[in-house]
């Protein structure tokens, strides 16, 4: 991803620019490893065991989950600054499927064998077009459902480019009825149907494409708006939490409107407040940023079959108290994806992205 920022960065003469260009970078840098870290602490809920827990920790609960959003987010941004510049619908699909597909491949079709091979009994023929079902959606394990739902998106690029050369009035326009749209689809139950993760997360994407276009005049007030941001996502997550509502909002396909998704409001917030922030202060490279986030995508693919391991070998919360077991056991499955990453560079040093995508 380094590489891809400075070759669009060499376009532009302008020292200005490239001084720009380069706060952003290592904005985005830092916003790619604090990702990563709020995606694996979200799935370790999973693995705490908690019934109804109390306001501050459901707000908590609430802050962590659904950090797809900042991923999504991440893709419109670089693709409007990096790809777009160069943009050819070609050029563009061979880099994804050769990063994003094919590594989702390696790793989910053993998992998809597995999981067919341990859960399931019957004719062969049913028990294939389970397992094609299952590789498909993305449903094998929790997250994978994530890359054909991006792979789709990437997919729609041309209409993505068309997007970016709309005004912004146009822009603004869009973004509002799609956002309500996405407001009254949701997410689907288990993340299960492409379909209706895409209309959900593609205003995400759009949106950082629109903030790349706008940067310099947006860049002031963002920077002005961090600490309302902030306190906004907070005040959303505690409100869902104030409801009995844990986590993300799930639903059939419909178009009537079951409840308010405070979801995605909230995650635009903390979004936008964590870009304030880093926008500010993340002008300059950090070592073990930079690697946290190169190895991100890694990370993204391991830290999932590892806890559906946990899970099927009747993993018990180390702690009474959820926030105690999502801390600690966040940092032993980063503790075990890097491990595993930095062997397989080191086995395969020109392959290692294609194998688990770092």
């Amino acid at each position: 991803m380094i590489d891809l920022f400075s070759e669009a960065n060499a376009t532009r003469a302008p020292r200005q620019a490239e001084h720009e260009d380069d706060m952003t970078l290592h904005a985005i840098t830092h916003f790619r490893a604090l990702a990563i870290v709020f995606v694996v602490a979200s799935h370790t809920i999973l693995l705490a065991h908690y019934d109804t827990p109390a306001l501050a920790q459901g707000t908590v609960i609430n802050l962590l989950t659904g950090a797809t959003v900042f991923f999504v987010l991440i893709s419109g941004i670089l693709f409007q600054h990096v790809f777009v510049p160069r943009y050819t619908f070609r050029r563009f699909m061979r880099s994804k499927l050769r990063n994003v597909a094919l590594p989702y491949l390696v790793l989910a079709l053993p998992l998809t064998v597995f999981v067919v091979l341990h859960e399931t009994s019957g004719e062969i023929g049913a028990r294939f077009f389970y397992g094609a079902h299952l590789l498909i959606s993305g449903n094998t394990v929790i997250a994978y459902w994530y890359v054909p739902a991006i792979l789709v998106m990437f997919l729609m690029s041309p209409l993505h480019m068309a997007y970016q050369r709309l005004s912004l009035e146009h822009q603004l326009s869009l973004l509002a009825v799609l956002y309500l749209l996405s407001n009254i689809v949701q997410r689907s139950v288990e993340d299960i149907l492409i379909p209706q993760s895409v209309i959900y997360f593609t205003p995400v994407y759009l949106t950082g494409m629109t903030y790349v276009q706008h940067r310099e005049a947006v860049l002031p007030w963002l920077k002005r708006l961090t600490f309302p941001l902030f306190v906004s996502a907070i005040l959303l997550a505690m409100a869902a939490a104030e409801t009995g509502h844990y986590g993300n909002y799930h639903t059939d396909f419909s178009l009537r409107w079951s409840e308010i998704d405070l979801m995605m409001p909230q995650k635009l917030a903390l979004s936008f407040a964590f870009l304030g922030l880093l926008e500010r202060y993340g002008d300059r490279p950090i070592a073990w940023s930079q690697n946290l986030a190169d190895a991100s995508f890694g990370v993204f693919f391991l830290h999932a079959p590892m806890i559906y391991l946990l899970l099927e070998a009747g993993y018990q919360p180390l702690f009474a108290a959820p926030l105690a077991n999502i801390a600690v056991m966040t940092g032993v499955l980063f503790a075990l994806c890097l491990s595993s990453i930095a062997l397989l560079r080191r086995v395969f040093p020109n392959h290692s992205r294609q194998l688990v995508g770092a």
